[in-house]
């Protein structure tokens, strides 16, 4: 086994490691009503463009072979719109959503980018879908519909109202999706410490005018060990970390490896968000994760 191969699998391993424990972390933390979602996102904004500007500073210093990369001025219009879409559309959104429903929903619909990719592809770049992509698409808006209809309030878990908290996730994935349809440009031109760093910064000025008095009334005292913990671990490895391990995957493995991989994070999620009571199975989603894992199974199908 080639040891580039078993570097990009440890990397998107650990990732979807990270962001399967970051969704329970992060309802548990919202649960403690310190820090309203809109205020956390801005702070893991602020936090993650802090930490790529500090590591993308030091890079060269460790590795002589990296280069500063230049912004084009023709550029910047793409990246603010970029970083509305992938960093505020998905990030912020997907926090809100999460103070309304379970994070296994959260999860698990947040690997449902695919389907929405293929639609938006099919839609504006006029590729043609084949029969297993649409079937792929079928079964998983079925997925997709019994999570979005048969959510129930659980007011014991903190899920005031699932069906709103699952159609904002779904939301953040068309955002997403449209992310990687219309602006595949810069992601390839720039490499990714360049374009997060960039894109966090962007998001981060953008959302701070609207945060900033309810980042500075914050009792961070009443957030506690476990509270400076979660917060530390959302920005640190689920803002930062896990966005450098992704091109290391890209570049070495292939797509269907990724995707595959990309299992391990509603699973984790699952399993973590049991352990620590923010979440239970249930026979409804447990059928309705399995229709939209095998839909992004055919839809990721070469």
């Amino acid at each position: 086994m080639k040891k580039g191969f078993i570097y990009g699998l440890t990397a998107i391993f650990a990732a979807n490691i990270i962001w399967g424990v970051m969704a329970p972390m992060l309802k548990s933390f919202l649960n403690m009503g310190v820090i309203d979602p809109m205020t956390l996102s801005a702070l893991r904004m602020i936090g993650g463009a802090i930490l790529f500007w500090i590591i993308d500073i030091i890079t060269p210093c460790i590795n002589h072979n990296y280069h500063y990369t230049k912004i084009d001025v023709k550029d910047i219009w793409k990246l603010i719109i970029a970083s509305l879409l992938i960093i505020i559309g998905t990030q912020v959104v997907t926090t809100v959503a999460m103070k309304y429903t379970y994070p296994i929903d959260v999860s698990v619909l947040c690997s449902t980018t695919p389907f929405f990719t293929l639609l938006l592809s099919a839609l504006f770049l006029r590729q043609k879908p084949k029969i297993f992509h649409i079937a792929g698409v079928i079964i998983g808006f079925v997925g997709l519909f019994m999570f979005v209809t048969y959510g129930q309030d659980d007011n014991n878990m903190n899920a005031s109202n699932p069906l709103i908290g699952n159609i904002l996730c779904i939301l953040s994935q068309v955002f997403g999706a449209t992310y990687l349809i219309f602006f595949t440009d810069i992601i390839k031109k720039y490499n990714a410490l360049t374009l997060m760093k960039w894109l966090f910064t962007i998001s981060g000025v953008c959302i701070l005018p609207f945060t900033a008095g309810d980042i500075f009334a914050i009792h961070w005292a009443a957030l506690g060990l476990e509270g400076w913990a979660d917060i530390l671990y959302i920005i640190i490895l689920g803002s930062c970390f896990s966005y450098l391990l992704l091109p290391i995957a890209q570049r070495t493995i292939s797509p269907t490896s990724i995707a595959i991989c990309n299992y391990i994070q509603p699973i984790t999620a699952t399993i973590v968000s049991v352990i620590i009571g923010v979440a239970a199975i249930t026979g409804q989603n447990s059928l309705a994760t399995l229709l939209i894992f095998t839909g992004v199974w055919l839809v990721n199908k070469n």
